[in-house]
């Protein structure tokens, strides 16, 4: 499971969503040298122990992760061009991520990585649409504009993730994801 924005989000719940998650990435580096962020490694997956939230209210699902797309820039002005230099990244928050000790299973588990997966896919398209866009002395908001799209479509995909696997209970479908996920990693650029 998820928490986050509803499918069909208004663009003031976007701008609202974004700048909460903006004011999250602007300390990204301190956030991510801390213990409760897990910043996403081709090898490292999930493991029970980096669900160290509490669960605040009622839940009938087994687990949340709260996966994040954290990222900084460093901008610079020579003769009138702007040059951005932006570092992305995909991580969940461990003292904001939960399960229920009587519902961890490797299934549950498994579902809980992918969207791990989806939130680093996601940092990965953050990463190239912020470094295809020539900025002007707005720099500011373009790049926030690009990553509310960006959140958006990351948002949706983390949604219909869930809506389609039924929260992992669709083995089937949750297989067909499986399998969707991987081929998205494998072929979508890494960071550098």
């Amino acid at each position: 499971m998820i928490l986050m924005a509803p499918v069909s989000i208004s663009r003031i719940m976007v701008k609202t969503l974004f700048l909460m998650f903006f004011s999250f990435s602007l300390t990204t580096s301190n956030l991510l040298a801390q213990n409760n962020y897990k910043k996403w490694e081709k090898d490292s997956l999930l493991t029970w122990s980096d669900f160290k939230g509490t669960l605040d209210t009622p839940s009938s699902f087994g687990a949340m992760t709260n996966w994040h797309m954290p990222y900084s820039y460093h901008w610079s002005l020579k003769n009138g061009i702007y040059t951005l230099k932006f570092k992305v990244e995909g991580a969940i928050d461990r003292s904001r991520s939960w399960s229920k000790a009587d519902k961890q299973t490797n299934a549950l588990l498994a579902h809980e990585q992918l969207h791990f997966d989806i939130s680093e896919i996601f940092a990965r398209e953050l990463f190239i649409e912020l470094n295809k866009k020539a900025y002007t002395a707005n720099y500011k908001n373009e790049v926030l504009d690009i990553v509310a799209s960006v959140f958006k479509s990351a948002t949706e995909m983390q949604q219909k993730y869930d809506e389609e696997t039924d929260h992992s209970k669709n083995k089937i479908k949750q297989a067909e994801w499986e399998l969707y996920v991987k081929h998205l990693l494998e072929t979508a650029p890494e960071i550098k």
